[in-house]
């Protein structure tokens, strides 16, 4: 239609646009909440990580490991775990913002994969803080008293 003179209707868009604002408002609390939760929890988790590893660190240090290897491979593990959880993470938020997109805006989310190396790098280096945190603080290389 050629000749067809189209306008916004204003009262559509701006409630759309509020709409929009309250769903951004509300991801940015939720993110808000849960990067402290987790904050809080990964380190309680490499505690006790660390205080259940405690025989094996011991007995790669009496085979003649050195506290860096024995570190190094702590690190390691803390940071593959870390790179899992992130990369699952983003696989399952992936889902079920398309889920939300398709049932409450009936719209395709298109995932952008440019913020992946951002999560895997968050995700690894507070694994890997915990960690390093934990494995100096515990006295994780002695043997336990039983």
């Amino acid at each position: 239609m050629p000749t067809a003179d189209v306008r916004p209707v204003r009262q559509i868009v701006e409630g759309e646009a509020r709409v929009l604002g309250k769903t951004r408002a509300t991801l940015y609390a939720c993110c808000g909440f849960d990067h402290p939760a987790a904050a809080l929890c990964v380190p309680g988790t490499a505690t006790g990580w660390v205080f259940d590893r405690r025989r094996d660190f011991a007995i790669m240090k009496a085979l003649g490991a050195s506290e860096r290897l024995v570190s190094a491979f702590f690190a390691a593990e803390a940071a593959a775990l870390g790179a899992v959880g992130a990369l699952l993470g983003f696989v399952v938020g992936i889902g079920i913002a398309a889920w939300i997109g398709r049932v409450n805006f009936n719209a395709p989310v298109v995932p952008r994969l440019s913020v992946l190396p951002f999560v895997l790098a968050g995700s690894m280096a507070v694994a890997l803080l915990s960690a390093i945190v934990r494995c100096r603080g515990c006295g994780a290389y002695s043997l336990p008293s039983s």
